[in-house]
């Protein structure tokens, strides 16, 4: 993949992690996890797999996107930098081995070191 929309993609990824951190309760969807974006050459597509890590029914939550995903995409015109913003189609990634890696990590995260 090119420099470009290597670029593109990292952006995308930043600007809707901050979407999603700062509407997602509105919008009905906890914890989000962007697991792969791949954007068309011309950039004019993006396909996005998206799980949730959340303990609600990650269906429900897909939905809850589904349903929000025109004011998210406007949302993504106005923090955009490029002239060209791609219409953003969302795929539920049911992956369950990347799942439990996430709720692993979480569950580090969450619980404190022993030092002995």
């Amino acid at each position: 993949m090119n420099l470009r929309l290597e670029k593109v993609k990292s952006q995308l990824r930043r600007v809707l992690g901050n979407i999603f951190i700062s509407k997602g309760k509105d919008f009905g969807i906890d914890f989000v996890s962007i697991n792969d974006i791949l954007i068309s050459r011309d950039l004019s597509t993006a396909k996005i797999w998206v799980s949730f890590t959340s303990k609600t029914d990650q269906q429900k939550s897909f939905n809850n996107l589904i349903k929000n995903a025109r004011t998210i995409q406007s949302l993504l015109y106005k923090q955009f930098v490029i002239k060209k913003v791609p219409k953003i189609k969302w795929q539920l990634d049911t992956d369950l081995d990347l799942e439990c890696r996430i709720e692993k990590i979480l569950d580090d995260i969450k619980r404190p070191e022993d030092k002995n």
